[in-house]
């Protein structure tokens, strides 16, 4: 079983023994170099779980190869994600205006694939406009500035604010991603 697991911004994170549910936390660093998911593998040789036993009256703590061992995903995000599917428009400053499907919607962004596909640049300023499938058919509409071209119709962006202003669809966004 893999578990996922969060990388906090000092690159360390935090992995609980499945036997025994101590909590150890490790550096990351070196798993984090390379782009993409980074999955480790983790031995627990705690005292009371070394060989897998609660009470290893037997073994010698020393000598022992064994031990609890789990497989983590590293998660990078900062914020969750929450898979959607929905309708949406995006447009430029001047105007052109382009049909999109929302894949996954944070706190902070969104994935983005396009119903036809355009030419974009990591860094370029646009405008979503689309509508949550809560009660309310909440509308979204935000700046976004895109971060990653991850295909030639999917852009990984990030929504712009003006510092510490909260508008009504961060709040809307909020309480979606919470239900």
């Amino acid at each position: 079983m893999i578990t996922k697991v969060y990388v906090n911004s000092d690159n360390t994170a935090t992995l609980v023994c499945p036997e025994c549910q101590k909590a150890k936390i490790i550096d990351v660093s070196k798993y984090l170099k390379k782009e993409g998911p980074a999955k480790i593998k983790f031995t627990f040789k705690c005292r009371r779980c070394w060989c897998g036993e609660q009470h290893a009256t037997t073994c010698d703590g020393i000598t022992c190869r064994k031990g609890n061992t789990i497989v983590a995903l590293l998660e990078r995000r900062r914020h969750f994600r929450k898979k959607v599917s929905f309708p949406g428009k995006i447009w430029t400053d001047q105007g052109t205006e382009k049909s999109v499907q929302i894949l996954d919607l944070s706190k902070k962004g969104l994935l983005i694939r396009l119903m036809t596909p355009g030419t974009y640049e990591a860094g370029e300023i646009l405008t979503v406009s689309f509508k949550l499938d809560d009660p309310q058919r909440s509308k979204i509409t935000k700046q976004i500035i895109i971060r990653k071209i991850i295909a030639p119709d999917q852009l990984g962006t990030e929504f712009t604010g003006s510092g510490s202003s909260i508008s009504n669809s961060d709040g809307a966004i909020g309480f979606y991603l919470m239900s």
